[in-house]
């Protein structure tokens, strides 16, 4: 799907589910991005799938399922208005905590909304990802690759954020993982004597660090 195209930069296939299109981006060396696309969909159900992937971490792709870090959310609709779909579906989802317990689901997931009022915008934004391919592109048409790029932007800028989360709460767990209960049990207690309470950290790192606390007296 060309709009998938347009805020990644690469292809990504797309897999029919419950009314929506689904797929992951994944790399070795990268966090793993889930992608889902709705197009028209019913917005009660769109709630109930975006809910079950936030709090599993999980995305079904092509019947397997598959684990991922963060989520691309694009939802377009030429029926309801942007603001509409914001308040119907994306606010009850931003109250969830990614995983359950990994922090506010808007840190791990980028909601991308086309709303009737922005179809036009739409339509140049995939103008644009046409346009890049092209050897030679006239320059009456470089309003069109100026969208594209500040709409993909956007996306990469909330792909650096949440590389760099994925990355502190790894570290945190490979690094408490070496340190033996007292000194585990010593992180959590100097930093809620200190009132940051982990909150100055990301929320994943807290409750890694607090689940790995319990683990080892266990």
């Amino acid at each position: 799907m060309e709009i998938v195209r347009a805020a990644l930069g690469s292809q990504v296939t797309l897999y029919p589910l419950s009314g929506a299109l689904f797929g992951v981006i994944e790399n070795p060396l990268d966090v793993r991005i889930g992608v889902i696309v709705s197009m028209d969909g019913e917005p009660n159900q769109l709630i109930k799938l975006l809910s079950k992937v936030v709090n599993e971490g999980v995305i079904t792709v092509n019947g397997q399922e598959r684990v991922i870090d963060s989520l691309l959310v694009i939802i377009v609709s030429r029926t309801l208005l942007t603001n509409d779909i914001a308040k119907s579906i994306v606010e009850p989802i931003s109250r969830l905590s990614w995983k359950l317990v990994l922090g506010p689901v808007t840190d791990f997931t980028y909601f991308s909304i086309f709303g009737s009022d922005r179809i036009d915008e739409l339509r140049s934004i995939v103008i644009g990802s046409r346009l890049e391919r092209l050897d030679r592109v006239p320059r009456e048409y470089s309003i069109f690759l100026e969208r594209l790029n500040d709409y993909r932007d956007e996306v990469l800028a909330f792909r650096d954020r949440v590389r760099q989360r994925v990355l502190q709460y790894t570290m945190a767990i490979r690094r408490g993982a070496k340190e033996s209960k007292d000194a585990v049990i010593r992180h959590i207690v100097e930093a809620w004597v200190k009132g940051e309470g982990l909150e100055d950290q990301p929320r994943s790192l807290g409750m890694r660090v607090v689940g790995l606390g319990l683990a080892l007296l266990s």
